[in-house]
């Protein structure tokens, strides 16, 4: 099955992915940059005389197909989930929405070293994990944090012609990363995530009971300043 940005592909063949879908089931679709695919940017005809919006209505109702239940599971992936259509946000289509956060405390940031190194390939000892949580103390990190940490101590081994990157290396990749995001944009994204959320058992303890409108008015002064 073809894939692609819907940049890459014509709007006119797009339909013919939702017959392909079907006859493929029963079948997981991942829509990647869901903002982008199923956001509110299609408002207005986009100079293509409608056909957009006509091909929006069409994968809508393909989605919340009733006769679709259990041959089809459509997972919508985005930072933003705020910019996602709200016709697409009801129940039947991406009616529930699970939040991923950044580590929010030492044992979540351990967790995310030790999967990440696993899968990696890279030995973490406890030297190690104890110089990633020094450096580490008091912040959230996501997987690709603690991915690129590793990955910069991998190459720190290979450019000495070691196999494996030594504590040392990871200490000091720790030590020197920055996180090259800004900070007021990750946090809209945390609030985006946690306005969406449609089950508080998704949420951590620190957002499951907080002032709801306090956040709203929080993540709208941070929107305002983009």
């Amino acid at each position: 099955m073809a894939c692609g940005s819907p940049s890459e592909t014509p709007k006119r063949k797009r339909p013919e992915r939702g017959s392909s879908i079907r006859a493929l089931g029963p079948v997981i679709v991942v829509i990647d940059e869901a903002d982008a695919v199923l956001g509110n940017s299609r408002d207005g005809n986009g100079g293509d005389s409608g056909i957009g919006n006509r091909i929006f209505a069409t994968l809508a109702a393909h989605i919340g197909d009733d006769k679709m239940r259990g041959r089809e599971i459509w997972i919508a992936m985005t930072s933003r989930p705020d910019l996602l259509a709200i016709d697409m946000k009801r129940q039947g289509r991406f009616g529930l929405c699970i939040p991923l956060f950044p580590s929010q405390n030492d044992v979540e940031t351990e967790s995310l070293f030790r999967v990440v190194a696993k899968i990696r390939g890279i030995p973490l000892g406890d030297d190690a994990l104890t110089a990633v949580l020094a450096a580490f103390a008091g912040h959230s990190i996501t997987g690709s944090d603690a991915e690129a940490v590793l990955i910069r101590a991998q190459e720190s081994a290979a450019l000495d012609g070691r196999p494996e990157p030594t504590c040392a290396d990871i200490e000091a990749a720790a030590g020197g990363f920055i996180d090259p995001l800004d900070p007021g944009l990750l946090r809209l994204q945390e609030l985006a995530a946690v306005l969406a959320c449609s089950d508080k058992r998704f949420l951590p303890p620190a957002h499951a009971d907080a002032d709801r409108a306090a956040l709203r008015a929080e993540f709208d002064r941070l929107l305002a300043g983009i």
